[in-house]
């Protein structure tokens, strides 16, 4: 309101000195209008004195836009720490109705500065408090935090502060508030809840039915069912490539099973009334420490699985939060106390324990790297590309309705969509049945409007050869999918009802390439490649860890048009069909292609076994043109250091 009137008295002052202008100006109005002129011959709009005079009578108005109203914002209501009821305005109410308390009379004694921060302690206790309350009655999509109500990204409750924060923001009150434990809320994972009906589908029943010990412990043991509740939350909050993380999830409760088990049955021993609870007691840390060593030997080739360790260490460092949140919601200070000094010993102990571990696992990946000499041969993968070709044109789905020849075709399907998209990170066998009804019905691609775009027969051809889907990949992110239109009408029948029925699949299963029996997954792609190749009988078989990206860029890239007319004389054949969609030859100009062909060329003589030096003097002279011919095609400014560096390639060989 003071800002206002300072600026209406800043108007009329203005508005003043205006009439003071005019009034000066016309006491020499004589002086200024020549004698001969009179008011008579002065045409006057009536109109215009009419409006003269009613302004007079006005008093000056003011624009809208000179005076900003402030836009009201709506306080969130917020518990108050001794009624538990929310309030909008609850540091007056707080003044008011509890002036007895301790605390409000200590806060009112204070000066202006330090009775602010007394009342925002005691109103994030009230919030503190009534969180942990929601988090009770397993109710945390309600969780607030002082200023806000409704949280997308999830929260973390410091106990030491009693502030609730938002996950994003965290790092920067963890800079201040140093120690204190914390609890995390991924809200957006329990706006239905995780209830335990959902816990016992997604998870429990998917173990196997066998009444071993560790299938008992997980789905009886409290600690292990907090655990596997904990993580499920995680896949519910963020659904992409479920299946596989549901599969890890059971592999992880797998594993905490065992080691509790083996942990009681070391600690009997010397201990008889050891429980699975005990093993966060410091007392029993070196039961502890003897049971992750047994549980990672490989008792039939009697050495030491260091990934496993690793493991084991990840989930009790996640367990160890997991249990701490639910001490401090049930309010065990025994129990939470020694779940904390046990986290302080096993954070100190981690390096004597599991350094070695994670120095034999950098190890083993040097070893293990997809190195140039692993790279398949291109035999090899012309060799799979003619057999998966040849199986899929001799599929015959509308008279053998039998559980072989669906998978067959399955297999060949995902084999196929594998090697042509490899490179997007996409899992060809998480097609789901939604997706493929979204290419059917060109759902992500205007057809009309592209070839309409598009000038060469070689890309109207692939737009009329191609299909496009689009998948959900890692976190929020969508990966393109290209489907071939020679492979759709076999994936209309992996997806049709009746014929599901009769090879055995669940009619709940929502993925166009199914796992057989009752199961809910789809089937796994690795385990699929590798079936093919071993089936077209390759001399190495083509999987992640020996170039299958490597082998995938040659697959593409491969010009098989010849000898699909030579074995099958079908022009018209899927091969050819495919060749003609994908073949880079028919996409690029002639004098890009060989371009790039003199590098494809060098990079092959020198990724040889065995490399003789015909080929590396071979190798430099393609080199040689690769980087000549690059200035000229694409120019000087695309010819940087790295292209340069090709010509020094073939010394290092």
């Amino acid at each position: 309101m003071a800002r206002e009137l300072r600026k209406q008295k800043k108007v009329l002052s203005l508005s003043s000195e205006t009439e003071e202008i005019n009034e000066s100006y016309w006491d020499n109005y004589e002086d200024v209008v020549p004698s001969n002129i009179t008011s008579s011959s002065v045409l006057v709009d009536p109109n215009l004195q009419r409006s003269h005079l009613q302004d007079e009578n006005k008093e000056p108005q003011i624009e809208n836009s000179q005076i900003r109203k402030k836009k009201k914002t709506v306080k969130p209501m917020r518990p108050c720490l001794y009624c538990k009821k929310p309030f909008t305005k609850v540091s007056q109410h707080i003044k008011r109705m509890h002036a007895d308390e301790i605390d409000v009379k200590t806060m009112l004694s204070l000066p202006k500065e330090d009775q602010d921060k007394k009342k925002r302690m005691i109103l994030k206790r009230g919030v503190y408090n009534y969180n942990i309350d929601l988090l009770k009655n397993d109710k945390s999509a309600e969780v607030m935090m002082l200023r806000k109500q409704n949280i997308e990204n999830g929260v973390v409750i410091c106990e030491k502060c009693s502030g609730t924060y938002g996950k994003s923001k965290f790092y920067l009150h963890k800079k201040k508030c140093e120690g204190g434990s914390q609890i995390v809320v991924n809200v957006k994972s329990n706006e239905n809840g995780v209830s335990e009906k959902l816990l016992k589908e997604n998870i429990l029943d998917n173990f196997r039915k066998e009444s071993s010990e560790v299938t008992k412990l997980c789905r009886t043991n409290p600690i292990v069912l907090q655990y596997g509740k904990d993580q499920f939350k995680s896949i519910v909050a963020h659904p992409s490539k479920e299946e596989s993380k549901k599969k890890q999830v059971r592999g992880s409760m797998r594993l905490l099973a065992r080691f509790l088990l083996k942990f009681v049955e070391i600690g009997k021993n010397k201990h008889p009334d050891i429980c699975y609870e005990d093993f966060i007691n410091t007392k029993y840390f070196r039961i502890v420490e003897e049971t992750i060593f047994v549980i990672a030997i490989n008792e039939k080739e009697k050495n030491v699985q260091h990934s496993v360790k690793l493991h084991l260490q990840a989930i009790i460092n996640s367990l160890i939060g997991t249990l701490n949140s639910d001490y401090i919601i049930k309010e065990d200070k025994t129990k939470k106390q020694s779940l904390l000094d046990f986290k302080e010993l096993f954070t100190q102990s981690s390096k004597t324990l599991f350094n070695v571990a994670q120095a034999h696992v950098k190890l083993d990946r040097t070893k293990e790297l997809r190195k140039p000499m692993l790279l398949p041969l291109e035999d090899d993968i012309k060799l799979l590309k003619n057999y998966i070709y040849k199986e899929i044109s001799n599929i015959n789905m509308l008279n053998e309705r039998t559980k072989e020849v669906f998978i067959i075709a399955r297999r060949l399907s995902v084999c196929l969509l594998t090697f042509l998209n490899v490179r997007t990170s996409f899992e060809a066998s998480a097609l789901t049945i939604e997706n493929n009804n979204e290419v059917r019905e060109n759902k992500w691609v205007d057809t009309q409007r592209l070839k309409s775009s598009v000038k060469s027969s070689a890309q109207k051809s692939l737009v009329d050869n191609t299909k496009i889907a689009f998948l959900n990949g890692k976190g929020n992110r969508l990966v393109a999918v290209t489907i071939p239109v020679f492979l759709i009408p076999i994936i209309e029948k992996l997806v049709d009802p009746n014929i599901r029925t009769t090879c055995d699949i669940d009619k709940n299963n929502k993925y166009a390439f199914p796992s057989t029996g009752n199961s809910q997954g789809h089937a796994s792609g690795w385990h699929e490649v590798s079936e093919v190749c071993t089936n077209a009988k390759l001399s190495n078989n083509i999987t992640a860890d020996k170039m299958r990206h490597g082998a995938a860029t040659i697959f593409g890239g491969m010009d098989n048009a010849t000898n699909a007319k030579a074995e099958e004389g079908d022009s018209g054949s899927a091969q050819a069909r495919l060749t003609q969609s994908f073949h880079a030859k028919n996409i690029l100009p002639v004098e890009y292609y060989n371009h790039i062909l003199h590098l494809r060329a060098g990079l092959m003589l020198l990724l040889k076994k065995d490399v003789a030096k015909d080929d590396v003097l071979k190798a430099n002279d393609d080199f040689h043109n690769f980087v000549c011919y690059l200035e000229i095609l694409f120019g000087v400014q695309y010819s940087t250091f790295n292209i340069h560096m090709l010509l020094q390639l073939s010394k290092s060989v």
